[in-house]
């Protein structure tokens, strides 16, 4: 993806957000205009913002179909996925909502 104006191949990026303890619940948005602009949004406040994500170096992901993962690729549409990275989690009132992309 790019981040801060130059490709960064990290797979994690620390975020701007506060810890939260285990019994808060906290309000998270996820704003997704393309490829040209991701936001995930705490609580009201913008905590990461980047661009231009595409499928990542080798040395995260194992086994998989070298023709189905190719380096460098753009990605431009794809699937939602909630998850923890190894941490508890618990979700309620998820809401999907398509943002209109066309130019005024």
């Amino acid at each position: 993806m790019v981040y801060n104006g130059k490709l960064d191949e990290r797979h994690c990026i620390d975020s701007e957000a506060k810890t939260y303890q285990w019994d808060e619940w906290v309000s998270a948005e996820l704003i997704v205009y393309g490829d040209s602009l991701i936001m995930h949004i705490i609580d009201g406040d913008t905590v990461l913002q980047y661009s231009k994500p595409q499928i990542g170096s080798d040395g995260v992901v194992e086994r998989y179909d070298p023709e189905e993962k190719i380096d460098g690729t753009p990605l431009r549409d794809g699937y939602i996925a909630l998850q923890a990275e190894g941490q508890g989690v618990q979700f309620r009132n998820i809401l999907l909502r398509p943002l209109d992309m066309k130019k005024k």
